[in-house]
């Protein structure tokens, strides 16, 4: 739920700053990377499993902000 209000706040930003789609599209690139549609995809695929299996998505949670920071630390 976090991401999802983070996601919101970011695109209520972005679209007030920045009209062009261009620009836009740059911004978001810089705070997600190339991978912003497929996070959240996977945020929601992964609240829809933790309903059937919590502790696999439990485990998932643990794992995705340390996968997450050796994927931005790789392309530093």
């Amino acid at each position: 739920m976090i991401s999802l209000l983070f996601s919101w706040i970011a695109k209520t930003i972005i679209h007030e700053k920045y009209p062009d789609k261009n620009d836009m599209r740059k911004v978001y690139n810089v705070i997600y990377g190339d991978s912003y549609l497929e996070s959240g995809l996977l945020y929601l695929g992964i609240m829809v499993l933790g309903y059937f299996w919590p502790r696999v998505v439990l485990v998932r949670y643990i794992i995705m902000p340390i996968h997450s920071f050796i994927s931005d630390s790789a392309r530093a």
